[in-house]
């Protein structure tokens, strides 16, 4: 192989022309046939899985990074929604999405949960909040509808778009729980075909989910601006926390938000404007509710761990010229179920990209500058893992860090276009 090689032009179409779609698509399907969610077991194996790949790569000083960090989790039973009066409506929500794999997989489905919920047990008049904006409960405020001690109802998207201010706009409004479903005229048969013969959600499909305040405290909440090492004492309280919700929340299927939404009924003002009204069907008349709607119990009771471990893989092929100076690649691991897209497209695609630079290091070739791999843990959360790094690393990144190039969905959806 001549020095013509590692010239960029010739560097680039060699990068292009060993891209091989059969690896791609092997990466894909082993990192997604389980779930993940950052701190379990899988996602430790799918590190373990990605360090290997480095070090057959022959990345330079790969290794796993440990943070020790807040984190919740399902608690078998310990979720419910229903309406428990009067005892003519009672009825209780199934919760739980099908199952997207048939029982005899090995594959175990993530239960339905919002990251970094407040644990609570709470019962409350239903109301409607359409999109759960501060604006959507000052309406029902001006229209007269008391919200103190009520359970809202609220859809995702829309004029808030962040769901972790749905529920801090329920909060603040007086609500004691927060239920965000799934509406099909954002995403469901509204839109387009459902799975699986589409991209929309079925009408069980729940979006999973964080109610972090990250545009608050970004990284573990309980170690705000330093590194959650193991061994670190310094840690802030849960209650109060400005990083956390103080009501309760769970996601929702429209199949489930569909009855809460009937039963809502001749209680409170009538809805006529169509911005406020969903794709919901056989919900004849939209309500907001008011103190004499039926009764919702809203328990999520979790397991909660201030320090679980997470871990995020590195590894470097060392510049020639400045080898202090990086450019950083990353993308996170883990993910709320089987992240087929989120993150798994991206895992997928990072690991080949390692690969093809593996085998340009074994002919002899090194960049001018040094190119990190990183694959973070605990993004979904709170974007933890990556955050955990910086302000571990935070003098060297300001002094040798030159860019970073981020992964996540590298693909989704059956049609083209690049951006």
């Amino acid at each position: 192989m001549g020095s013509t090689l590692f010239d960029p032009e010739s560097l680039r179409k060699y990068v292009e022309g060993h891209v091989d779609a059969d690896n791609i698509r092997s990466n894909l399907q082993h990192a997604t046939q389980y779930d993940h969610v950052a701190g379990t077991e899988g996602s430790y194996y799918l590190a373990k899985w990605v360090e290997t790949s480095f070090i057959q790569a022959g990345l330079d000083d790969v290794g796993l990074e440990r943070f020790d960090v807040y984190l919740n989790y399902w608690k078998d039973g310990g979720r419910r929604v229903a309406i428990v009066n009067p005892p003519e409506l009672a009825w209780e929500a199934k919760i739980e999405e099908e199952l997207a794999y048939p029982p005899e997989f090995e594959a175990k489905q993530t239960p339905v949960f919002h990251g970094h919920s407040k644990t609570g047990n709470v019962t409350g008049p239903l109301i409607y909040a359409n999109y759960g904006s501060r604006e959507d409960f000052q309406n029902l405020v001006d229209q007269g509808i008391e919200l103190s001690g009520s359970s809202a109802l609220v859809r995702y998207y829309g004029t808030q778009g962040d769901r972790s201010l749905k529920v801090k706009a329920a909060e603040e409004a007086g609500a004691v729980g927060c239920i965000i479903y799934s509406d099909p005229a954002e995403d469901g048969f509204v839109r387009g075909k459902p799975f699986p013969d589409g991209r929309y959600l079925p009408s069980d499909g729940v979006q999973r989910g964080s109610v972090t305040m990250s545009s608050w405290v970004v990284g573990d909440v309980l170690s705000p601006g330093y590194a959650s090492l193991p061994g670190e004492k310094r840690r802030e309280s849960k209650d109060n926390n400005p990083g956390l919700a103080q009501i309760p929340s769970i996601p929702l299927s429209w199949r489930d938000a569909q009855k809460l939404l009937q039963s809502l009924k001749g209680h409170g003002k009538k809805i006529s404007d169509t911005k406020a009204i969903g794709g919901v069907p056989d919900v004849v008349e939209w309500w907001t509710g008011d103190s004499n709607s039926p009764t919702i119990h809203l328990m999520n009771d979790q397991i909660e761990k201030d320090r679980e471990a997470i871990y995020n893989v590195l590894g470097k092929i060392k510049g020639i010229d400045q080898p202090e100076k990086s450019i950083i690649v990353g993308n996170h691991r883990d993910a709320w179920c089987f992240g087929g897209a989120d993150p798994g497209s991206g895992t997928a695609v990072m690991l080949e990209v390692v690969r093809i630079f593996g085998e340009l290091r074994k002919a002899g070739w090194r960049p001018l500058r040094s190119i990190e791999f990183a694959s973070w843990d605990g993004e979904e959360y709170n974007m933890i893992g990556s955050t955990e790094h910086v302000e571990y690393r935070i003098e060297d990144l300001r002094r040798d860090a030159f860019a970073y190039l981020n992964v996540d969905v590298a693909v989704s959806g059956t049609d083209f276009h690049a951006e």
